[in-house]
């Protein structure tokens, strides 16, 4: 069960996100396997915690409760995977997009927002809420427990920086945690990409929680540093095309690479692969306002978007 209590309000003050399950440790020996005992930090925590409070609208306990019972009533714990993660995508069809909702908290809380998504709460969400169908266990609690491994690194809500801020660290996190792992270098096409990552560091003006310096903002320095200095792979746009969407499977999280300066990924999203093997992009749209899936295949999508240089596949364990 969560550590802390559930604020139940009634109305979710809308704040700042940068961008974005059950943590089985896997035995395994390989860079491709679902092997995890030589990558996991000495100590490394599995279990989450949650210190302080949820943060949970009664709007978004009912979304809860209804997704739970279409789950069970359509026995999605049957299915693969890939599938579950799909069907959940499916169900936030047309929920709204919004930003910043994990921000702007005096002490950080862990915010369940299921009436109101951006990129990557709405990928957190899927993901922590197929877990539990996967575990048989639609128990609120069940689903503050996922939510918190998957958003926080070592899965401990413990300050600020426990969060994991950018993407290309929550993607790292992810694999210790034997939830999924980066699967881009398996894919035809595939190239390493020099990341300079440093927005949040010299932009500590834009979050509440960096403004006032102190350690939390020393925490996020030396980690854009870890993740400058490590080794990252991504499919550059032009080279997105069907022989990439037969290497796909619906419920990959497509990561955007972004020549932004200071990032490391611009969005992230799902891929939905259609009856015809064909790959579309479902994802929270900005521009649209709302989460959709894509009506062009996944390349398409990509030519148009300027400052996307290339994607990152992520794909759960045991898929």
């Amino acid at each position: 069960m969560s550590k802390g209590k559930i604020t139940i309000i009634g109305a979710l003050a809308l704040v700042p996100v940068l961008v974005l399950t059950t943590g089985k440790l896997l035995a395994s020996s390989g860079d491709n396997d679902d092997t995890l005992v030589n990558l996991m930090p000495q100590n490394y925590i599995i279990e989450p915690k949650i210190s302080g409070d949820v943060k949970i609208t009664r709007e978004d306990s009912a979304t809860f409760q209804r997704y739970a019972e279409k789950a069970q009533t359509e026995d999605w714990a049957s299915l693969p995977t890939s599938e579950i993660i799909k069907k959940t995508g499916e169900f936030f069809r047309g929920t709204p997009y919004v930003a910043f909702t994990l921000e702007g908290n005096e002490s950080e809380r862990l915010v369940v927002n299921l009436t109101g998504l951006d990129c990557l709460t709405f990928v957190e969400t899927t993901l922590a809420l197929t877990n539990c169908v996967k575990e048989n266990d639609l128990s609120l609690q069940s689903y503050e427990r996922e939510l918190c491994r998957i958003r926080y690194r070592h899965g401990v809500m413990d300050g600020y920086a426990s969060r994991l801020h950018y993407l290309s660290d929550w993607i790292r996190d992810i694999r210790y945690k034997g939830i999924a792992r980066d699967i881009t270098r398996e894919i035809n096409g595939c190239e390493k990409v020099k990341m300079t990552v440093d927005y949040m560091s010299n932009h500590p003006d834009r979050y509440t929680q960096l403004k006032k310096g102190g350690i939390d903002l020393e925490r996020i320095k030396a980690i854009e540093q870890d993740l400058t200095n490590a080794e990252h792979w991504y499919i550059p746009k032009s080279k997105i095309n069907s022989e990439t969407y037969k290497k796909l499977k619906s419920g990959d999280i497509i990561c955007w690479v972004t020549d932004a300066k200071g990032l490391d990924y611009g969005h992230v999203g799902l891929a939905y692969k259609d009856d015809n093997g064909t790959v579309h992009f479902m994802h929270a749209s900005l521009s649209i306002g709302k989460v959709l899936i894509d009506t062009r295949p996944l390349g398409d999508y990509a030519k148009n978007k300027e400052h996307f240089t290339g994607m990152t596949v992520v794909r759960t364990f045991g898929e």
